[in-house]
């Protein structure tokens, strides 16, 4: 394996904004800050905890695709548009990493992208050697 390995979603933006989903660095893997869309379409408009389970769905396959597992990840970060819904949040974080416990930082943003984006999340994961 070369000394980084890029991860794209073959997203059109990721090339134009000059980055990509993930990165594996060694045992190291770092997932991008996810949103919860497919392609230009924002998933669960209004739902924050649908929006937090499609979002760490598709961080569960970016860490497949770079040979990590949820059990690997070390840390994890939320941006939310809204704290009251915080408890969505937790909720759908707890179902994927409720055994794994990674730490972790939550806080509130004045917005993201799209309007109806609620929350990103960002991962990194260090894979046993």
């Amino acid at each position: 394996m070369a000394a980084h390995t890029r991860f794209s979603s073959d997203w059109p933006k990721e090339e134009w904004a000059g980055y990509c989903r993930a990165v594996r660095a060694g045992n190291l893997v770092w997932i991008s800050g996810s949103t919860a869309t497919e392609g230009d379409k924002v998933v669960s408009p209004g739902d924050m905890y649908g929006q937090c389970v499609h979002i760490l769905k598709k961080i569960k396959f970016f860490l497949e695709q770079a040979g990590a597992e949820l059990d690997h990840v070390v840390q994890t970060r939320a941006y939310l548009t809204d704290f009251s819904r915080l408890g969505d949040f937790a909720r759908a974080h707890h179902e994927f990493f409720g055994s794994v416990r990674p730490v972790n930082t939550t806080v509130q943003i004045s917005g993201l992208a799209h309007p109806d984006m609620l929350v990103e999340i960002e991962a990194m994961a260090v894979i046993p050697i």
